[in-house]
Order: C-alpha cells, then structure tokens, then sequence
C-alpha cells in the first residue's frame, strides 16, 4: 500500500496537535511539512519532527509529494486554504466548520469536484461507540424527547455550555462542542 504524504496547514485549531500524533503512529501515513505563519506556535515540532516548515501555506502546496492536507486554522481562513489546496491538486480534511457560510461552502464543494480532490469535513465522534449507542437510543425512542443538552467536562471541572432544541439561539453552535464532550467521555441524564 503507499504510504498517504500528508501537509499539515496551521496549528490555530487545538485539534492540530492530536491529528499529528495519531498520524504518527499510522504506518501507512507520513506528516512530511507543516505550514503555520506562527513559527512559535509549532516550534516543538520543527525541532523534534523530520519534516520541513513552510511560513506561507501556498508555498507547502507547490510539494509535489504531498498527497493531502489538513486544514487546522482558523474559521474564517478555511475556505482560502481549501480552495488553494485543491487548485494545487491536493486531497483535503478541514477542521469545522467547513466554511463561514452555505455560499462559501458551496464554492468550496465546487472548486473540489471540478479538480478532483475529495473533500472532507472532520466529524470523527460520529462513529464513537457512545456516540452511536446515543443515537441508536433515540431512534428506539429510549430517551425520549431530547428537550435540552447540559455539557461538563469532569476531567478538567468546566462548564462548556448547553443547548436547546426549542430555543435554538441559545448557545447554537455548542452543538459541536457537545460531540467533542461525547468524545472525551460524559454522562447524558435524562428525565422522562
């Protein structure tokens, strides 16, 4: 099998530090550059890791070896950074949100097919055994209407927030945040 050569583009998002990790003990895939316009940021890795450091992104995706990129920015830099990672012929996994917005996104989506590169929106919790017994459990009718979500992280003692399907303006992109607490483990309590 060949080994995937992947690019990692900017640190911004926490994820970034665990997706070089895991990547480094898949066999078959190799992290071979970084770009991040915050040297300091990835410094630790430029010092211990075999791979090079690009400033400018653009300048990692001229890298004919590189198979594939992984976008960590920030929001709103993410369309930028895919739409240039798919003119340069490269395979993209893109933090969330995949864009800012429907017509970004759409555009996104687009310039991707047109250069035939597969796109993907990271959701890794979706095939997590908690995850996928929760949403079997609904589907059953197990718990019942949810009516309200409340998120703690035990580990670290911190209210991350809530949601409520009735009142989606309260809280509405915690939704996210309540799959990442699923995640790292958490309890659901339900009150019928």
């Amino acid at each position: 099998m060949k080994r995937l050569r992947i690019g990692m583009i900017s640190f911004a998002h926490s994820h970034a530090f665990s997706y070089y990790q895991e990547l480094a003990a898949i066999e078959n895939a190799e992290v071979v550059a970084i770009a991040d316009e915050n040297r300091e940021r990835v410094q630790s890795l430029i010092e211990h890791g075999h791979l090079s450091y690009y400033e400018d992104y653009r300048n990692m995706l001229k890298l004919p070896e590189i198979d594939a990129v992984i976008v960590c920015s920030e929001n709103v830099n993410h369309a930028s950074m895919v739409m240039e990672s798919a003119r340069a012929g490269k395979h993209v996994l893109c933090e969330k949100p995949l864009g800012v917005g429907m017509d970004e996104m759409k555009i996104m989506i687009e310039l991707c097919s047109k250069y035939g590169v597969q796109l993907m929106t990271a959701f890794p919790c979706r095939y997590l055994p908690a995850v996928m017994e929760t949403k079997r459990a609904l589907e059953r009718g197990d718990i019942g209407q949810v009516v309200a979500v409340k998120g703690y992280i035990a580990e670290q003692h911190q209210w991350v927030g809530m949601w409520n399907p009735l009142n989606p303006a309260v809280e509405q992109s915690w939704i996210i945040r309540f799959m990442s607490l699923i995640c790292f483990g958490g309890c659901l309590t339900v009150n019928r």
